[in-house]
């Protein structure tokens, strides 16, 4: 994507960061076959074998090409990547949509490497005032499906409930500190309260709809495990009343894929004196871990 909308540019900052010095011919090449192209060449590269630069051709470019100026021209270019085969705007063949699915997960984490990425702000690890804090795993999940992800891998779907219907989530944090979980029994017990209140039970049967007390238990220790997580931390609960298989209604009856648990854990710098405090707490023993 940053090469087709500004090829130059998105050249010379991959130059720089391989120590390799820019030249403009780079945005130009021969058409038709080269010798680096491999033995794919002769199924993909119909079009590339046409191409011979970064740069569209006819009508649209030579448009672009007078909407840029002369400053933002290279030779007979102009610096706008102008299509000349491809609709900006194009409907995707259903049967590719398995192929989209496969395919993301891998674009997304190379997008991540990317300087457009990493120019969104500041990273975690430097954000915090403890570094550890930008290779977090964290919980996410349905009842039975719930998993551990990288932070900046997480998210919940769009038709999760927390996103369409307000009061649709509730919270609760804990602390962690000397191998306890502080107070977790009455955490999720007003959790749990508040999630009854809000709907979340909808009067289905099946037990699985729900998480249970135990399950979100054991994503807090699993999740603590992962983190290497005794001391020193937080923990975010957040329990939503899951996925809708629709946005046009905010009826529980299309929650039908489960609530969705989140479990974010932090590390923290605890207050001065808040330690002895914390002795004294009522917590739940964190299990061993390696």
């Amino acid at each position: 994507d940053a090469l087709a909308s500004d090829p130059r540019g998105t050249l010379r900052d991959l130059c720089e960061d391989l120590g390799v010095g820019y030249t403009d011919r780079m945005l130009a090449w021969e058409s038709g076959p080269h010798e680096c192209d491999g033995p794919w060449a002769d199924w993909w590269y119909a079009d590339v074998h046409k191409s011979s630069g970064w740069f569209g051709h006819g009508e649209e470019a030579a448009a672009a090409k007078g909407e840029s100026g002369s400053n933002d021209n290279i030779g007979d270019y102009p610096r706008r990547y102008v299509p000349s085969r491809t609709r900006r705007y194009r409907t995707l063949d259903p049967s590719l949509v398995d192929t989209l699915r496969a395919s993301v997960p891998a674009y997304q984490y190379l997008g991540m490497l990317s300087r457009g990425y990493a120019r969104r702000g500041a990273p975690p690890s430097a954000a915090s005032d403890d570094a550890r804090n930008g290779n977090l795993l964290v919980w996410v999940g349905a009842p039975g499906r719930g998993r551990l992800i990288p932070r900046d891998m997480a998210g919940v779907s769009p038709y999760d409930s927390s996103i369409q219907v307000d009061g649709a989530a509730s919270r609760e944090m804990v602390r962690v500190s000397n191998g306890r979980v502080l107070l977790l029994e009455q955490r999720l017990r007003r959790l749990f309260d508040l999630a009854s209140a809000s709907g979340f039970s909808d009067g289905k049967e099946e037990e699985s709809a729900i998480h249970t007390k135990e399950e979100v238990t054991e994503a807090v220790f699993r999740t603590l495990a992962s983190n290497g997580m005794r001391d020193g931390g937080q923990v975010l609960l957040i329990l939503t009343r899951g996925e809708q298989c629709t946005f046009s209604s905010e009826s529980p009856n299309t929650n039908i894929y489960g609530t969705t648990l989140i479990v974010l854990p932090e590390w923290e710098s605890p207050a001065e004196g808040s330690k002895a405090e914390e002795d004294d707490t009522e917590g739940t023993d964190i299990p061993p871990f390696s």
